[in-house]
């Protein structure tokens, strides 16, 4: 799925279960901000508890809503953005093949900057 994405020039690929419910990026896990929400898929799905994933839900202050969740839900979305180990926060700005444009990175900078501080802080 990465190298696919690198194929159609896109930086991560969004992986689906066999119901269409999201599961992560490629290489990543994903999040979603819907008014001052933050939506992310349960780990009851086989979804990887990246530790930048669990950092996330530690430190952000906003209500955090795991659940069962289909693109038509991500496609509302004010803000998205995806979480590794090598770049913690990346927020996304496009979205293919829906041709979405997000262009608010207010809660993902937000929550860049928790995470850094508390990397220095351990």
């Amino acid at each position: 799925a990465r190298m696919e994405a690198i194929e159609n020039k896109c930086f991560e690929s969004i992986l689906f279960d066999s119901k269409g419910n999201i599961c992560e990026g490629s290489s990543s896990n994903i999040f979603w901000i819907k008014d001052n929400i933050i939506f992310t898929p349960s780990l009851d799905l086989d979804v990887l508890p990246g530790t930048i994933r669990d950092a996330v839900i530690r430190l952000a202050p906003f209500k955090i809503e795991e659940g069962i969740f289909q693109l038509e839900d991500l496609a509302k979305a004010d803000e998205v953005f995806l979480t590794n180990s090598a770049w913690l926060i990346a927020s996304v700005n496009f979205m293919l093949p829906r041709n979405i444009n997000f262009n608010c990175f207010t809660i993902a900078n937000k929550l860049k900057d928790l995470l850094n501080e508390d990397t220095q802080n351990n």
